[in-house]
């Protein structure tokens, strides 16, 4: 069952965790790639990123979140670099923030080759997409819970959280 205390309780534990000072100054990745999509189901997310995915320099790769399947193993060298110092920290934010922005960048490579984007073109020919899109949409809803952690990553990025009227959802959910 749906308990309204406990999920504020979590929000007010997230809140309470991820605060300015959570890390050093100076640890979060500049990159603006990644672009944040959360919130609830049948808010308007699918439309947003079609909308988003319109404009020549932004590419949606969908529910498939590349920082959430990456999560677990970050957490853990997080914890484990705690420990060891300012440098350690640094090193293992970024290291695993260009791994995912990295690993956005392959998962748009396939997108494109899988919708036959890059159909009649020879090897040097294949737009480099590192050049041309600038912006990837990360479109996982239940990321809330982890939206601190992904803006003391990437302090740049954007995240768009979707609110609806309740009553819409659910009218959309029937």
């Amino acid at each position: 069952k749906f308990d309204a205390e406990v999920v504020d309780q979590q929000a007010q534990a997230i809140m309470q965790v991820f605060r300015g000072n959570f890390w050093p100054p100076g640890i979060g990745h500049p990159s603006t790639v990644p672009v944040f999509i959360i919130g609830f189901m049948r808010s308007g997310s699918t439309l947003l990123e079609h909308v988003l995915d319109a404009h020549s320099k932004i590419m949606g790769i969908g529910e498939d979140s590349i920082f959430n399947s990456r999560l677990p193993a970050f957490r853990d060298e997080i914890v484990q670099a705690t420990s060891k110092g300012h440098a350690k920290l640094e090193e293992v934010v970024n290291r695993n923030a260009e791994d995912i922005v990295d690993r956005m960048y392959q998962k748009t490579n396939t997108l494109l080759r899988t919708n036959n984007m890059e159909l009649n073109m020879t090897s040097k020919d294949k737009p480099d997409t590192r050049k041309h899109i600038s912006h990837i949409v990360d479109r996982m809803l239940f990321n809330y819970p982890n939206v601190g952690l992904i803006h003391l990553t990437y302090p740049n990025a954007v995240i768009l959280n979707l609110v609806r009227d309740p009553l819409d959802n659910l009218l959309s959910c029937l």
